[in-house]
């Protein structure tokens, strides 16, 4: 099944902006562009989100911050526990998106606890090692070590072993779904279900919305390429399929997945190239286009109302593939 839905404002024709993303996209715009930050203060920005544009603060049974064992240091993850009366609940291993170079479990914590309580699930979020100090395959290698200590940890989590998904935004969903291609590969444990949010699917090819929307829409094609230049030893890298999965050569026997997409954003023709792929290889793919919007709008939820919808849209998907 491919399904494909545009959500656009009513009053607003899908080539324009709405109002509060432009007014985002204009304010980031105006400001200090992030490659002419030093690491430390670009990674201090993302840390400190506007208050009144993200996702409001939900009431959870726990938050827990937790270390697990990685493959070369110990990861720092966060454990949301919803209220439930159930004995165990679906889980989602989550990944922040930042381009591998910023974004932590505190910059996206809002976002995630808001997915915890509209899916109804537990969910891990990760804190994998970032680059430049730790280039690929390092935020890929933690990810995956996190992904099989949740398989391994279900029954601590309260989670049913059968139910669990991964996810993540931007760069978040690029590790999420190379996840699922390497379990594939190496015939480990597939996750139930991806939810892929604006990720990054191809970083070595020109698209027509990286073109187009090169600059003054939040996210900019130099700030790709710092972001790039950090992760990657050598641009050909960029050919790999586990740093750009689209490039892979079967995108078969993967599971159900959710792509959201924004319409201003650079990454949007990837996205949709990815889901078009993975259907074609026979993969249950819902790709939702939110044709107003700018990357990373899921974030904003508190001023975007498009914001709040992906997020009631993403605790569906995780409702349905994890029921």
């Amino acid at each position: 099944m491919f399904t494909i839905t545009e959500v656009s404002e009513d009053a607003i024709s899908s080539n324009e902006l709405q109002p509060m993303a432009k007014t985002i996209a204009d304010f980031v715009a105006g400001k200090k562009p992030i490659e002419m930050l030093t690491l430390e203060k670009a990674r201090l920005v993302d840390e400190n989100p506007n208050e009144l544009l993200s996702p409001k603060p939900r009431e959870l049974k726990s938050i827990e911050d937790r270390m697990i064992a990685g493959p070369d240091c110990d990861i720092a993850i966060r454990i949301y526990q919803p209220h439930s009366d159930k004995s165990e609940l679906p889980g989602l291993v989550f990944f922040h998106g930042g381009g591998f170079v910023i974004g932590s479990i505190k910059s996206h914590d809002l976002l995630v606890q808001n997915l915890a309580v509209e899916a109804e699930c537990v969910v891990i979020s990760v804190e994998y090692r970032l680059a430049p100090e730790a280039k690929f395959p390092a935020p890929l290698e933690d990810a995956m070590a996190a992904y099989l200590w949740v398989k391994d940890n279900c029954q601590g989590l309260g989670i049913d072993s059968d139910k669990i998904a991964v996810g993540g935004d931007s760069a978040g969903g690029n590790l999420a779904t190379v996840i699922c291609l390497r379990c594939r590969d190496e015939k480990l444990s597939l996750p139930a279900s991806q939810l892929l949010l604006y990720p990054i699917t191809d970083a070595f090819s020109e698209t027509s919305s990286k073109k187009d929307y090169a600059a003054g829409f939040f996210l900019t094609s130099s700030a790709m390429d710092w972001f790039q230049g950090h992760y990657l030893d050598n641009p050909s890298q960029a050919k790999d399929p586990y740093v750009s999965p689209l490039r892979a050569k079967n995108l078969g026997n993967l599971p159900p997945t959710l792509v959201i997409t924004a319409g201003f954003d650079p990454l949007r023709d990837e996205g949709f190239a990815y889901a078009n792929r993975l259907s074609e290889a026979g993969v249950d793919v819902t790709h939702s286009c939110y044709t107003s919007m700018i990357h990373g709008f899921m974030s904003f939820a508190g001023g975007i109302p498009h914001g709040e919808e992906g997020i009631k849209e993403s605790a569906r998907f995780l409702e349905r593939t994890l029921s």
